[in-house]
Protein backbone atom coordinates (compact mmCIF):
# COMPACT_ATOMS: atom_id res chain seq x y z
CA UNK A 1 0.00 0.00 0.00
CA UNK A 2 1.28 3.70 -0.99
CA UNK A 3 2.36 5.30 2.40
CA UNK A 4 0.22 8.31 3.02
CA UNK A 5 2.11 11.28 4.49
CA UNK A 6 1.12 13.46 7.18
CA UNK A 7 0.29 16.63 6.35
CA UNK A 8 1.62 18.19 9.33
CA UNK A 9 5.16 18.84 9.38
CA UNK A 10 7.96 19.94 11.70
CA UNK A 11 8.68 23.93 10.36
CA UNK A 12 11.38 26.33 10.79
CA UNK A 13 12.43 27.14 14.53
CA UNK A 14 11.38 30.32 15.49
CA UNK A 15 12.02 32.40 19.05
CA UNK A 16 14.20 28.85 20.04
CA UNK A 17 10.35 27.05 19.57
CA UNK A 18 9.49 24.50 17.24
CA UNK A 19 6.54 25.53 14.93
CA UNK A 20 4.29 23.15 13.21
CA UNK A 21 2.97 23.74 9.90
CA UNK A 22 0.34 22.25 6.96
CA UNK A 23 1.59 21.57 4.15
CA UNK A 24 -0.63 22.31 0.80
CA UNK A 25 -2.91 24.27 3.11
CA UNK A 26 -5.31 27.46 2.60
CA UNK A 27 -5.67 30.14 5.26
CA UNK A 28 -9.46 31.26 5.51
CA UNK A 29 -9.82 33.91 8.22
CA UNK A 30 -13.67 32.73 8.96
CA UNK A 31 -14.03 36.56 11.27
CA UNK A 32 -13.88 38.25 8.56
CA UNK A 33 -15.89 36.26 6.04
CA UNK A 34 -18.82 36.44 8.11
CA UNK A 35 -17.89 40.33 9.54
CA UNK A 36 -18.73 40.83 5.76
CA UNK A 37 -22.38 43.14 6.36
CA UNK A 38 -23.81 41.82 2.79
CA UNK A 39 -22.61 38.23 3.47
CA UNK A 40 -24.56 38.58 6.73
CA UNK A 41 -27.40 40.12 5.37
CA UNK A 42 -27.99 38.66 2.29
CA UNK A 43 -25.95 34.54 2.57
CA UNK A 44 -27.16 34.02 5.83
CA UNK A 45 -30.04 36.44 6.45
CA UNK A 46 -29.53 38.28 9.09
CA UNK A 47 -29.48 35.23 11.64
CA UNK A 48 -26.81 36.92 13.93
CA UNK A 49 -26.62 40.28 14.71
CA UNK A 50 -22.79 40.61 16.98
CA UNK A 51 -19.88 39.59 15.42
CA UNK A 52 -18.40 36.80 18.54
CA UNK A 53 -18.03 33.42 18.01
CA UNK A 54 -20.61 32.48 20.46
CA UNK A 55 -23.37 34.43 18.82
CA UNK A 56 -22.46 33.60 15.11
CA UNK A 57 -22.24 29.88 16.21
CA UNK A 58 -25.23 29.93 18.27
CA UNK A 59 -27.27 31.73 15.36
CA UNK A 60 -25.91 29.16 12.91
CA UNK A 61 -24.96 26.40 14.93
CA UNK A 62 -27.68 25.94 17.69
CA UNK A 63 -24.62 25.85 20.21
CA UNK A 64 -21.37 28.44 21.69
CA UNK A 65 -18.23 28.55 23.20
CA UNK A 66 -17.92 26.40 26.32
CA UNK A 67 -19.24 27.49 29.62
CA UNK A 68 -16.52 29.23 31.91
CA UNK A 69 -16.52 31.62 35.22
CA UNK A 70 -12.86 31.43 35.69
CA UNK A 71 -9.84 33.84 34.41
CA UNK A 72 -7.73 31.99 31.80
CA UNK A 73 -4.50 31.92 34.32
CA UNK A 74 -7.39 30.26 36.80
CA UNK A 75 -8.30 27.54 34.61
CA UNK A 76 -6.71 23.97 34.71
CA UNK A 77 -5.22 22.55 31.90
CA UNK A 78 -8.17 20.53 31.27
CA UNK A 79 -10.49 23.23 31.22
CA UNK A 80 -8.06 25.52 29.02
CA UNK A 81 -7.93 22.19 26.47
CA UNK A 82 -11.91 21.90 26.71
CA UNK A 83 -12.45 25.20 26.01
CA UNK A 84 -9.85 25.70 23.36
CA UNK A 85 -11.20 22.25 21.47
CA UNK A 86 -14.69 23.72 21.43
CA UNK A 87 -13.80 26.74 19.37
CA UNK A 88 -11.70 24.75 17.26
CA UNK A 89 -15.16 22.82 16.73
CA UNK A 90 -17.19 25.76 16.53
CA UNK A 91 -14.68 27.16 14.19
CA UNK A 92 -14.38 23.90 11.65
CA UNK A 93 -18.57 23.67 11.54
CA UNK A 94 -18.98 26.91 10.78
CA UNK A 95 -17.12 26.21 7.50
CA UNK A 96 -18.49 22.36 7.38
CA UNK A 97 -22.48 22.70 8.35
CA UNK A 98 -25.35 22.43 6.04
CA UNK A 99 -23.21 20.49 3.80
CA UNK A 100 -20.31 22.79 3.59
CA UNK A 101 -22.36 25.74 2.78
CA UNK A 102 -19.92 28.25 3.56
CA UNK A 103 -17.15 26.89 1.57
CA UNK A 104 -19.57 26.67 -1.25
CA UNK A 105 -20.85 30.32 -1.13
CA UNK A 106 -17.10 31.52 -1.09
CA UNK A 107 -16.82 29.30 -3.95
CA UNK A 108 -19.69 30.61 -6.01
CA UNK A 109 -18.59 34.33 -5.13
CA UNK A 110 -15.12 33.50 -6.47
CA UNK A 111 -16.31 32.55 -9.53
CA UNK A 112 -18.93 34.95 -9.94
CA UNK A 113 -16.65 38.03 -9.41
CA UNK A 114 -13.43 36.33 -10.85
CA UNK A 115 -12.03 36.55 -7.35
CA UNK A 116 -8.90 34.70 -5.71
CA UNK A 117 -9.69 33.31 -2.22
CA UNK A 118 -8.12 36.21 -0.40
CA UNK A 119 -9.79 38.84 -1.91
CA UNK A 120 -13.41 36.97 -1.12
CA UNK A 121 -12.23 36.87 2.39
CA UNK A 122 -9.63 39.75 3.35
CA UNK A 123 -11.81 42.32 0.38
CA UNK A 124 -15.14 44.46 1.21
CA UNK A 125 -18.50 43.57 -1.24
CA UNK A 126 -17.23 46.86 -3.22
CA UNK A 127 -14.00 45.16 -4.38
CA UNK A 128 -15.51 42.50 -5.40
CA UNK A 129 -18.00 44.33 -7.73
CA UNK A 130 -15.73 46.61 -8.56
CA UNK A 131 -13.10 43.34 -9.66
CA UNK A 132 -16.42 41.62 -11.19
CA UNK A 133 -16.98 44.93 -13.78
CA UNK A 134 -13.70 44.93 -14.30
CA UNK A 135 -13.03 41.31 -15.69
CA UNK A 136 -16.39 42.37 -17.83
CA UNK A 137 -14.44 45.16 -19.05
CA UNK A 138 -11.60 43.09 -19.95
CA UNK A 139 -14.18 40.65 -21.18
CA UNK A 140 -15.06 43.24 -23.86
CA UNK A 141 -12.12 44.76 -24.75
CA UNK A 142 -12.91 48.05 -22.87
CA UNK A 143 -11.01 50.79 -20.83
CA UNK A 144 -12.49 51.77 -17.60
CA UNK A 145 -12.94 55.64 -17.34
CA UNK A 146 -10.68 57.76 -14.73
CA UNK A 147 -12.70 58.50 -11.54
CA UNK A 148 -12.64 61.85 -11.82
CA UNK A 149 -13.53 62.25 -15.86
CA UNK A 150 -16.51 60.29 -14.92
CA UNK A 151 -17.83 62.50 -12.00
CA UNK A 152 -16.83 65.49 -14.63
CA UNK A 153 -19.08 63.87 -17.44
CA UNK A 154 -22.24 62.31 -15.25
CA UNK A 155 -22.92 64.73 -12.78
CA UNK A 156 -23.22 64.85 -8.93
CA UNK A 157 -26.38 63.95 -6.79
CA UNK A 158 -29.61 66.18 -7.82
CA UNK A 159 -32.57 64.93 -5.15
CA UNK A 160 -32.00 65.65 -1.44
CA UNK A 161 -31.70 63.49 0.98
CA UNK A 162 -34.42 62.82 3.70
CA UNK A 163 -31.98 61.27 6.70
CA UNK A 164 -29.22 62.83 8.41
CA UNK A 165 -25.68 61.73 6.73
CA UNK A 166 -27.23 60.39 3.33
CA UNK A 167 -26.05 62.24 0.41
CA UNK A 168 -28.89 61.51 -1.86
CA UNK A 169 -32.80 60.30 -1.34
CA UNK A 170 -32.71 56.89 -1.11
CA UNK A 171 -35.85 54.29 -0.44
CA UNK A 172 -39.63 55.13 0.97
CA UNK A 173 -40.78 54.00 3.84
CA UNK A 174 -44.48 54.63 4.17
CA UNK A 175 -46.29 56.13 7.25
CA UNK A 176 -47.54 52.95 9.20
CA UNK A 177 -51.12 52.85 10.65
CA UNK A 178 -50.12 51.87 14.39
CA UNK A 179 -52.22 49.67 16.15
CA UNK A 180 -52.42 45.47 16.09
CA UNK A 181 -53.91 43.79 12.55
CA UNK A 182 -54.86 40.33 12.31
CA UNK A 183 -54.11 38.72 8.40
CA UNK A 184 -51.24 40.98 7.41
CA UNK A 185 -49.85 40.20 3.62
CA UNK A 186 -46.16 41.57 3.20
CA UNK A 187 -46.30 41.81 -0.82
CA UNK A 188 -43.36 42.53 -2.14
CA UNK A 189 -41.18 43.15 -5.62
CA UNK A 190 -38.57 40.57 -6.31
CA UNK A 191 -35.09 42.07 -6.18
CA UNK A 192 -36.13 45.33 -6.79
CA UNK A 193 -33.05 47.35 -7.29
CA UNK A 194 -31.94 44.29 -9.51
CA UNK A 195 -34.96 44.69 -11.16
CA UNK A 196 -34.77 48.50 -11.53
CA UNK A 197 -31.04 48.44 -13.25
CA UNK A 198 -31.64 45.78 -15.16
CA UNK A 199 -35.38 47.45 -16.85
CA UNK A 200 -34.27 50.98 -16.85
CA UNK A 201 -30.48 50.19 -18.02
CA UNK A 202 -28.82 51.81 -15.78
CA UNK A 203 -24.77 51.76 -15.95
CA UNK A 204 -22.03 54.04 -15.37
CA UNK A 205 -22.50 54.18 -19.19
CA UNK A 206 -25.69 54.92 -19.96
CA UNK A 207 -27.06 57.47 -17.00
CA UNK A 208 -26.82 61.03 -18.78
CA UNK A 209 -25.37 59.74 -21.76
CA UNK A 210 -24.27 62.19 -24.80
CA UNK A 211 -26.83 61.28 -27.22
CA UNK A 212 -28.95 64.12 -27.64
CA UNK A 213 -32.06 62.01 -28.56
CA UNK A 214 -31.78 60.04 -25.07
CA UNK A 215 -32.23 63.27 -23.08
CA UNK A 216 -36.20 62.84 -23.33
CA UNK A 217 -35.79 59.68 -21.66
CA UNK A 218 -35.77 61.09 -18.15
CA UNK A 219 -35.24 59.62 -14.61
CA UNK A 220 -39.10 59.98 -12.43
CA UNK A 221 -38.40 63.01 -10.34
CA UNK A 222 -35.08 63.77 -11.32
CA UNK A 223 -32.92 65.56 -13.93
CA UNK A 224 -31.07 62.49 -15.07
CA UNK A 225 -32.01 60.37 -18.36
CA UNK A 226 -31.18 57.07 -19.59
CA UNK A 227 -29.39 56.14 -23.01
CA UNK A 228 -31.82 54.14 -25.20
CA UNK A 229 -29.24 53.51 -28.16
CA UNK A 230 -26.35 51.04 -26.11
CA UNK A 231 -27.36 48.55 -22.82
CA UNK A 232 -25.16 49.14 -20.47
CA UNK A 233 -22.57 46.90 -18.74
CA UNK A 234 -24.09 46.97 -14.94
CA UNK A 235 -27.80 46.18 -16.50
CA UNK A 236 -26.50 43.56 -18.47
CA UNK A 237 -24.66 42.04 -15.57
CA UNK A 238 -26.49 42.75 -12.72
CA UNK A 239 -29.76 41.44 -15.17
CA UNK A 240 -28.32 38.55 -15.88
CA UNK A 241 -27.14 37.21 -12.57
CA UNK A 242 -30.84 38.52 -11.11
CA UNK A 243 -32.89 36.07 -13.77
CA UNK A 244 -30.49 33.06 -12.70
CA UNK A 245 -31.47 33.63 -9.05
CA UNK A 246 -35.23 34.64 -9.74
CA UNK A 247 -35.64 32.25 -12.39
CA UNK A 248 -33.54 29.46 -12.34
CA UNK A 249 -32.60 28.85 -8.86
CA UNK A 250 -34.93 29.78 -6.68
CA UNK A 251 -37.86 27.55 -7.56
CA UNK A 252 -35.24 24.77 -7.06
CA UNK A 253 -35.06 25.80 -3.23
CA UNK A 254 -38.28 24.13 -3.09
CA UNK A 255 -37.15 21.02 -4.88
CA UNK A 256 -38.46 17.67 -3.21
CA UNK A 257 -35.17 16.78 -3.42
CA UNK A 258 -33.19 17.70 -0.67
CA UNK A 259 -29.78 17.68 -2.00
CA UNK A 260 -30.84 19.71 -5.00
CA UNK A 261 -32.81 22.48 -2.24
CA UNK A 262 -29.73 23.50 -0.42
CA UNK A 263 -27.43 23.37 -3.49
CA UNK A 264 -29.70 25.69 -4.80
CA UNK A 265 -30.01 27.21 -1.82
CA UNK A 266 -25.99 27.97 -1.86
CA UNK A 267 -26.40 29.47 -4.98
CA UNK A 268 -28.95 31.97 -4.83
CA UNK A 269 -27.99 33.01 -1.56
CA UNK A 270 -24.41 33.73 -3.22
CA UNK A 271 -26.13 35.79 -6.08
CA UNK A 272 -28.13 37.66 -3.83
CA UNK A 273 -25.14 38.81 -1.88
CA UNK A 274 -23.88 40.39 -5.43
CA UNK A 275 -26.87 41.88 -7.44
CA UNK A 276 -28.08 43.35 -3.98
CA UNK A 277 -25.05 45.55 -3.23
CA UNK A 278 -24.42 46.17 -7.03
CA UNK A 279 -26.52 49.35 -6.75
CA UNK A 280 -25.30 51.22 -3.52
CA UNK A 281 -21.32 51.18 -4.60
CA UNK A 282 -21.95 53.61 -7.24
CA UNK A 283 -23.20 56.16 -4.47
CA UNK A 284 -20.28 55.70 -2.47
CA UNK A 285 -17.31 58.15 -2.71
CA UNK A 286 -14.75 55.80 -2.70
CA UNK A 287 -15.66 53.22 -4.99
CA UNK A 288 -13.42 53.61 -8.29
CA UNK A 289 -16.66 54.03 -10.47
CA UNK A 290 -18.29 56.38 -8.11
CA UNK A 291 -21.33 57.79 -10.28
CA UNK A 292 -24.01 59.42 -7.99
CA UNK A 293 -26.72 59.42 -10.82
CA UNK A 294 -26.59 55.78 -10.97
CA UNK A 295 -27.55 55.32 -7.12
CA UNK A 296 -29.80 57.99 -7.72
CA UNK A 297 -31.97 56.73 -10.49
CA UNK A 298 -31.74 53.68 -9.12
CA UNK A 299 -33.62 54.30 -5.62
CA UNK A 300 -36.18 57.40 -7.21
CA UNK A 301 -37.50 54.61 -10.03
CA UNK A 302 -38.00 52.12 -6.96
CA UNK A 303 -39.55 54.39 -5.21
CA UNK A 304 -42.33 55.30 -7.84
CA UNK A 305 -42.82 51.39 -8.46
CA UNK A 306 -43.65 51.09 -4.98
CA UNK A 307 -46.08 54.07 -4.35
CA UNK A 308 -47.74 52.96 -7.77
CA UNK A 309 -48.17 49.10 -6.17
CA UNK A 310 -49.69 51.10 -3.07
CA UNK A 311 -51.87 53.03 -5.42
CA UNK A 312 -53.40 50.19 -7.04
CA UNK A 313 -54.02 47.96 -3.80
CA UNK A 314 -56.05 51.11 -2.94
CA UNK A 315 -57.79 51.84 -5.95
CA UNK A 316 -59.18 47.94 -5.24
CA UNK A 317 -60.04 48.75 -2.19
CA UNK A 318 -57.54 46.84 0.07
CA UNK A 319 -56.18 48.59 2.77
CA UNK A 320 -52.12 49.53 3.27
CA UNK A 321 -51.12 49.85 6.51
CA UNK A 322 -47.52 50.62 5.58
CA UNK A 323 -44.53 49.76 3.59
CA UNK A 324 -40.79 49.62 3.75
CA UNK A 325 -38.29 49.79 -0.16
CA UNK A 326 -39.52 47.36 -2.14
CA UNK A 327 -42.80 45.65 0.26
CA UNK A 328 -46.05 46.29 1.30
CA UNK A 329 -48.48 45.60 4.19
CA UNK A 330 -51.88 45.00 2.94
CA UNK A 331 -54.61 43.96 5.25
CA UNK A 332 -56.55 40.69 4.20
CA UNK A 333 -55.86 40.38 0.78
CA UNK A 334 -57.19 37.60 -1.03
CA UNK A 335 -56.23 34.97 -3.37
CA UNK A 336 -57.56 36.91 -6.42
CA UNK A 337 -56.57 40.14 -5.47
CA UNK A 338 -52.99 38.91 -5.18
CA UNK A 339 -53.22 37.43 -8.74
CA UNK A 340 -54.66 40.68 -9.92
CA UNK A 341 -51.38 42.82 -8.65
CA UNK A 342 -49.07 40.56 -9.68
CA UNK A 343 -50.58 40.71 -13.07
CA UNK A 344 -50.64 44.24 -12.93
CA UNK A 345 -47.10 44.27 -11.96
CA UNK A 346 -45.81 41.92 -14.64
CA UNK A 347 -47.34 44.02 -17.31
CA UNK A 348 -47.00 47.21 -16.38
CA UNK A 349 -43.43 47.72 -14.44
CA UNK A 350 -41.54 44.36 -15.72
CA UNK A 351 -41.35 42.99 -12.10
CA UNK A 352 -43.01 40.34 -10.27
CA UNK A 353 -44.85 41.94 -7.32
CA UNK A 354 -45.32 38.56 -5.45
CA UNK A 355 -46.74 37.48 -1.54
CA UNK A 356 -43.52 37.19 0.77
CA UNK A 357 -45.20 35.95 3.75
CA UNK A 358 -48.36 36.17 5.46
CA UNK A 359 -48.57 37.30 9.65
CA UNK A 360 -51.03 36.07 11.53
CA UNK A 361 -51.12 39.47 13.82
CA UNK A 362 -49.12 42.24 13.58
CA UNK A 363 -48.44 45.10 15.66
CA UNK A 364 -47.15 48.82 14.43
CA UNK A 365 -46.23 51.65 16.44
CA UNK A 366 -46.11 55.14 15.34
CA UNK A 367 -42.52 55.06 14.23
CA UNK A 368 -41.41 53.72 10.74
CA UNK A 369 -39.22 50.87 10.94
CA UNK A 370 -40.65 49.58 14.06
CA UNK A 371 -42.97 47.13 14.50
CA UNK A 372 -42.92 43.51 14.85
CA UNK A 373 -45.82 40.19 13.64
CA UNK A 374 -45.87 36.70 13.83
CA UNK A 375 -46.29 35.26 11.05
CA UNK A 376 -48.48 32.10 9.94
CA UNK A 377 -45.94 29.34 10.51
CA UNK A 378 -45.16 30.91 13.84
CA UNK A 379 -41.98 32.71 12.88
CA UNK A 380 -41.39 36.06 14.79
CA UNK A 381 -40.24 39.04 12.79
CA UNK A 382 -38.99 41.99 14.67
CA UNK A 383 -38.04 45.23 13.07
CA UNK A 384 -36.23 48.30 15.05
CA UNK A 385 -37.31 46.92 18.57
CA UNK A 386 -34.97 44.14 18.91
CA UNK A 387 -32.32 44.39 21.12
CA UNK A 388 -28.85 43.79 19.54
CA UNK A 389 -26.57 46.04 22.10
CA UNK A 390 -23.39 43.58 22.57
CA UNK A 391 -23.12 45.24 26.56
CA UNK A 392 -27.01 44.92 26.93
CA UNK A 393 -27.41 42.96 30.44
CA UNK A 394 -28.29 39.13 30.08
CA UNK A 395 -31.44 39.78 32.31
CA UNK A 396 -32.80 42.18 29.71
CA UNK A 397 -32.00 39.82 27.00
CA UNK A 398 -34.07 37.01 28.81
CA UNK A 399 -36.97 39.15 29.49
CA UNK A 400 -36.73 40.26 25.84
CA UNK A 401 -36.80 36.75 24.54
CA UNK A 402 -39.75 35.59 27.18
CA UNK A 403 -41.89 38.08 25.57
CA UNK A 404 -41.13 37.49 22.64
CA UNK A 405 -41.69 33.45 23.41
CA UNK A 406 -45.35 34.30 24.85
CA UNK A 407 -46.05 36.30 21.88
CA UNK A 408 -45.24 33.88 19.26
CA UNK A 409 -47.84 31.56 20.82
CA UNK A 410 -50.80 33.89 20.42
CA UNK A 411 -53.32 32.89 18.07
CA UNK A 412 -56.43 35.02 18.85
CA UNK A 413 -57.50 38.32 20.58
CA UNK A 414 -57.99 36.69 24.14
CA UNK A 415 -54.68 35.66 23.80
CA UNK A 416 -53.49 38.82 22.57
CA UNK A 417 -54.95 40.06 25.83
CA UNK A 418 -53.45 38.10 28.01
CA UNK A 419 -49.80 37.75 26.72
CA UNK A 420 -50.11 42.02 27.12
CA UNK A 421 -50.70 41.68 30.43
CA UNK A 422 -48.17 38.94 31.41
CA UNK A 423 -45.88 41.41 29.26
CA UNK A 424 -46.68 44.70 31.41
CA UNK A 425 -46.36 42.30 34.91
CA UNK A 426 -43.06 40.61 34.05
CA UNK A 427 -41.83 44.06 33.07
CA UNK A 428 -43.19 45.78 36.28
CA UNK A 429 -41.37 43.01 38.57
CA UNK A 430 -38.25 43.26 36.55
CA UNK A 431 -38.27 47.17 37.26
CA UNK A 432 -38.60 46.55 41.02
CA UNK A 433 -36.06 44.17 41.27
CA UNK A 434 -33.81 46.59 39.66
CA UNK A 435 -35.05 49.20 42.14
CA UNK A 436 -33.94 47.11 44.82
CA UNK A 437 -31.22 45.65 43.90
CA UNK A 438 -32.00 41.70 43.91
CA UNK A 439 -30.33 41.92 40.15
CA UNK A 440 -26.34 40.83 40.86
CA UNK A 441 -24.45 43.61 39.28
CA UNK A 442 -22.44 40.90 37.94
Amino acid sequence: KKRVESPIRKGQYRYGKDEMQFTHSIHIDLFRFFANNSVRLYAFGGKYSRLRLQDIGEALLGYGKADHDLWFDEMTRDQMVIYNARDTQLTLELTTFSDNLTWKIMIVLMRLGKLTLSYINRGTISKWILNWIVAEHDYRGYSLPKKKDLMEMKGKFTSKATIDGKQFKGAIVLDPQPGTFWDVSVVDFNSLYPSTIKNYNLSYETVNCSHNICKTNKVSELDHWVCTKNYGIMASLVGYVREMRVRYYRPKTKSDYKQLAAFSKTIEAALKVFINASYGVFGAPNFYLYCPPVAESTTAISRSMLMKAKSLAEEMGLTVLGGDTDSIFVHKISRDQMAQLTEWSVIDLGIELGLDYTFRFMVLSSRKKNYFGITTDNKIIIKGLAIKKSNTAEFIKNTFDTVADVLAKVKNEKDLEAAKQFMIKLIYEKLQMLKDEKIAIE
